[in-house]
This record gives C-alpha cells, structure tokens and sequence, in this order.
C-alpha cells in the first residue's frame, strides 16, 4: 500500500478518521487539487449568495446554490481548478448583484458549477433575479421571484402589497412573500 501525494492550496484542511478533507474559501482566484492515485471524492461545492435589493420594499438576495455528491473519480495526475464564488455587492437604494458561481473542473470529470444566488428585486418593483436561489421580488404587486436552478435552490418571494419578498434558500424553502399591514 502506498500512501498517495496530494498537492494543493486549500485555504483549510484536515482529518476526520480515516478521511482528510480541503476547504477553499478565497474568491479571489482559483485554487487547485491534484492527487497521485485515482480516489473517490465527496464534495460539497457552494455558490456565492446574491444581494438583496436597496431600501424599505426591497427584495431579499437569494442563497447560492449547492452540489453535494459522492463517488466522484478524480483521476490521479490529474489537476483540478477550484473557483470560489464571492457573495453579491449591495448598493443603497437600488439593484444588488448576483451572487458568483463556484466550480470544480478539470480533465476527466464533467464542470460541477453551483450557481450564485439570485439578486433581489428592487424597492420599485422589479422582478427578483434567477440564481441558485432565486431573489425576492422588489415592492410592488403583481412581480415575480427569482427561479432558482433545477436541484441547487429555491424560487425567490413574490410580493403581496407593497413589501418585498424573501430571497429563496435561506431556510431551505421557498422565499416567503412580502405582506404589510395597516392598522389605522
């Protein structure tokens, strides 16, 4: 039995009995795994989360999408790019932006990509946007939430009077819609 080399730049590791595992984290560049033996892998692959839509009314961003398998044959001497996708930027009074998608490629295996999470609607009224997550629609009725990515996530919340709906995935549901009351 031979112990097998593995190079790589995750930015955490470890061991949990007989298994060691790697965790990248860093969204700004690419990181990189190679073994010298062809294993099996578990993996766990989380895209960025979206924002959420400026101001009162505004939609909430929608959580990044996820991968989870196991069994993956990652072949040795073989490299394989880690891409972290970072989480969307929120701006004050108007449109978020999407979360970044998170990838594992490399020769022999097909990309795994889980998308970043839907952006959330605006306080104006603007549909949430599609992601991993869908995010909520902005704060008018009659929007839509965001459509999340077959098997990654959660469609985002619609509005119901003028509140903006939940992003999707938060909780592992759909967003919740958005409702005000008046109490006179």
């Amino acid at each position: 039995t031979s112990t097998p080399t593995v190079t790589e730049d995750a930015d955490d590791s470890g061991v949990d009995g007989d298994y060691t595992w790697y965790k990248w984290t860093d969204t700004s560049g690419t990181g990189s795994y190679n073994n010298s033996t062809t294993q099996d892998t578990e993996y766990l692959i989380v895209g960025g989360g979206g924002a959420g839509g400026g101001n009162y009314y505004g939609g909430g961003g929608g959580a990044g999408g996820y991968l989870a398998a196991t069994g993956l044959s990652l072949t040795g001497g073989n490299a394989y790019t880690v891409t972290i996708g970072a989480g969307g930027a929120g701006v004050i009074g108007g449109i978020g932006t999407a979360g970044g998608d998170s990838i594992l490629s490399g020769t022999g295996i097909s990309t795994l990509t889980a998308d970043g999470g839907g952006r959330g609607g605006a306080p104006n009224g603007q549909d949430g946007g599609d992601g991993g997550s869908g995010g909520g629609t902005g704060g008018w009725t009659g929007k839509t939430g965001g459509v999340a990515t077959a098997g990654q996530g959660y469609a985002g919340g619609v509005t119901l009077v003028s509140a903006g709906g939940g992003g999707g995935g938060g909780a592992s549901e759909i967003g919740k819609s958005g409702a005000t009351t008046n109490d006179g």
